[in-house]
């Protein structure tokens, strides 16, 4: 059964830094930015994607206490990211694109907690949908057989959103690397 969604509420300042940083991200990553794990007629306008991307980010941060700060984002055509703004180094936020199934996941993202969220029609109202650590993930579901560095998680086999689990876990996880 599909954890109970928390909704996270995101003010005006907060969009306007998440679109920003969509912006410089999409600049950045511009002609590079096709995933292979999804078809291009499936696949968003890169932009729209990385606005998404940071609308769930910028959401688990709040969440949990972290705010986020976009501001280290510079865009450079011949340059790579200029530093990184995660919520945390274990913690990776991913949106899940239907509604109905989990976001994309890499092998990348073993040993990492993913919490996973969805943007509806306003993208002030971020559902953040649960939360597992990508560990527990007994088999990954591949997306149409592709390179196979992509897979599906069910959102099913989340955990509900609770900010001290995810806390706690990170803080275990921290001590033992």
């Amino acid at each position: 059964m599909v954890p109970t969604p928390i909704t996270i509420i995101l003010n005006s300042q907060e969009l306007n830094h998440c679109k920003a940083a969509a912006n410089a991200m999409t600049k950045t990553m511009e002609g590079k930015a096709d995933n292979p794990a999804y078809t291009p007629e499936k696949m968003l306008p890169n932009d729209v994607g990385n606005y998404r991307a940071k609308l769930v980010e910028c959401a688990v941060g709040k969440y949990l206490g972290r705010p986020i700060d976009f501001v280290i984002y510079k865009a450079d055509a011949t340059d790579k990211w200029k530093g990184k703004a995660d919520v945390s180094e274990l913690i990776e936020c991913k949106y899940e694109r239907t509604g109905k199934r989990g976001p994309a996941v890499q092998f990348k993202d073993e040993g990492k907690i993913i919490v996973c969220g969805h943007i509806g029609q306003d993208p002030s109202r971020v559902k953040l949908a649960g939360w597992i650590h990508a560990n527990d993930l007994k088999k990954f579901r591949c997306l149409d057989g592709r390179d196979g560095k992509f897979f599906c998680i069910d959102l099913d086999k989340c955990r509900p959103m609770d900010r001290n689990s995810i806390l706690d876990l990170e803080k275990q996880l921290l001590e033992t690397q």
